[in-house]
């Protein structure tokens, strides 16, 4: 497990954003327990700053406060999977919508020259790679790289907050037992449409992705989820 540690730019972030930014990479992983005073020393904040911060994630979903017990990052259902994939996959193809329109500019078909060849790079790893936080981390990336070239910073925070949820799933140490090459299926093939101003086709290629990713996660273990 990861040791947090505040960033040189935590005075300008939040408490509750430092903590959903700590599920989302991973230094606070499901079923863990968040001690108020580790956090306080960890994030240099006060007790009432932590506990603030904790009823807002409560809220959020991404923790459990028990009485007498204290907050847990709490796990994920299939069924909660389910509700976030599906709103996923409508920002997906308003993304690629925006992005395939804009493609023209300079700085956006950059950008997403740049995010092929790290898809490239990734599938080459990925020949020896089993972890599934990796290709969860990959699938995340690919799509903040879309998001990001997006001027719509609604629907950057929706994306990242929905990824957040999702990073509530326990799969640290876990591995995968199948064809990995589905969990980053045909991502170079939606970037090269994009590219190619093909909006109809980038837009095919993102169902038939959500459909097997969506398998994959929910092929996984139970004691993966709720």
């Amino acid at each position: 497990m990861k040791t947090a540690t505040k960033p040189a730019n935590a005075s300008e972030e939040s408490i509750d954003s430092l903590l959903r930014r700590g599920i989302r990479e991973g230094r606070y992983i499901p079923g863990q327990r968040l001690v108020e005073i580790d956090l306080q020393q960890q994030l240099d904040a006060s007790q009432r700053q932590v506990r603030d911060a904790l009823r807002q994630l409560e809220n959020e979903g991404l923790v459990t406060i028990e009485k007498n017990r204290g907050a847990m990052v709490r796990k994920i259902s299939r069924r909660e999977v389910e509700c976030i994939l599906d709103v996923l996959d409508s920002l997906s193809l308003l993304a690629v919508k925006q992005v395939t329109g804009k493609i023209k500019e300079a700085k956006c078909r950059k950008l997403i020259e740049a995010s092929l060849k790290s898809t490239q790079q990734f599938r080459k790893r990925s020949l020896n790679e089993t972890r599934v936080h990796k290709f969860l981390d990959e699938n995340v990336r690919f799509w903040d790289s879309i998001a990001t070239v997006v001027d719509n910073p609604i629907l950057w925070d929706i994306r990242e907050r929905l990824e957040t949820l999702l990073y509530r799933l326990a799969v640290q140490g876990l591995t995968i037992d199948s064809n990995p090459d589905k969990w980053i299926t045909h991502h170079e093939e939606i970037l090269s449409a994009i590219l190619e101003q093909n909006e109809k086709r980038a837009e095919k290629l993102v169902l038939k992705s959500s459909t097997d990713i969506r398998d994959m996660i929910l092929s996984l273990k139970n004691d993966v989820f709720n």
